[in-house]
């Protein structure tokens, strides 16, 4: 787990814990206040919102295979989860995707181009929608692009995938086939979701480098839903102690509990942002006077903060 610092320079602000605002600073605005923040790092439990989602065929009759399409929640992760309903191709579950619910569609419909396909219709406390197209496509379809955007991974910045089984027979090779996960722009709420077939909307499946991917070897487009997490912190339990350091600036007209309240929205921030799934709170630790602001040294007009 990676610990970061921000520390002060240009001389010790003081450890002398004030209780007040009153300070004079014998320079120009504005003033800054070291402050360092503990806090406790927590592993709570996480359960998702209780979500019901049903898929249907949107013309009234003309796909029926979509009646097969069953929703499964991913609860495990490390599992091996099919992802199509005829069962040989799956992937195995990370902690990324556990809570959601996957509605497995088939191979067999990858061809399908209508302009609507499947109807999925959720209701409950839902925080993404998610379709994952194969990435060789060259060119996605037009209204994944057009409706959806890209997941990022929030850690590496990077795109996020579902690695399948499912090997790749085009002449590339590239080993097992990953599904590129785009998320729907338009805000969770209740009502349907309409999808297109899997080749509807133009996509393209070769480039000038490289050559055509199979029409029985393109991989059908899946559902997932990722319900709202709901935390349950009552039995906790602590993995360690993370502490903020930072000069906060302030103006003569603002107290040290602003100041310190800006400094503690940082400091649950910058340490939610290290340690991912986990939860962050203020340590309430009294200072050397009965302080109830830990650890805040003295006004400063040369305060200055620097990150490592």
């Amino acid at each position: 787990m990676s610990t970061r610092f921000a520390v002060a320079l240009a001389g010790a602000c003081g450890l002398a814990l004030l209780a007040g605002c009153t300070f004079d600073t014998g320079g120009p605005p504005p003033f800054g206040r070291n402050v360092a923040i503990p806090m406790a790092v927590m592993r709570c439990d996480v359960k998702p919102a209780t979500l019901t989602v049903v898929q249907s065929d949107p013309t009234g009759g003309q796909f029926p295979q979509v009646n097969a399409y069953k929703p499964v929640l991913l609860n495990e992760p490390g599992t091996t989860y099919p992802i199509y309903v005829e069962g040989d191709v799956a992937f195995q579950l990370d902690d990324k995707l556990r809570g959601a619910w996957l509605i497995p569609t088939s191979m067999a419909d990858a061809g399908v181009a209508a302009p609507q396909f499947l109807k999925v219709n959720v209701s409950g406390a839902y925080r993404a929608f998610y379709v994952a197209y194969d990435e060789r496509a060259k060119r996605k379809p037009d209204w994944l692009t057009r409706d959806y955007t890209p997941e990022m991974d929030p850690v590496t910045h990077a795109l996020s995938y579902i690695t399948t089984t499912l090997t790749d027979t085009s002449p590339a090779n590239r080993g097992k086939v990953r599904l590129e996960v785009w998320r729907l722009k338009q805000p969770p709420g209740p009502g349907d979701i309409l999808i297109p077939g899997n080749s509807f909307g133009s996509p393209e499946w070769k480039s000038a480098t490289d050559p055509e991917v199979p029409l029985n070897n393109r991989a059908m487009y899946v559902v997932l839903v990722a319900p709202e997490q709901q935390e349950d912190c009552t039995h906790a339990q602590k993995q360690e102690t993370e502490w903020w350091r930072e000069c906060v600036t302030a103006t003569q007209a603002e107290d040290v509990q602003a100041v310190f309240d800006r400094g503690k929205t940082h400091a649950i921030q910058w340490c939610q942002s290290q340690n991912p799934g986990l939860k962050c709170e203020i340590t309430e630790v009294l200072g050397s006077q009965g302080d109830k602001y830990p650890w805040i040294g003295a006004w400063r007009s040369d305060c200055m903060t620097i990150y490592g």
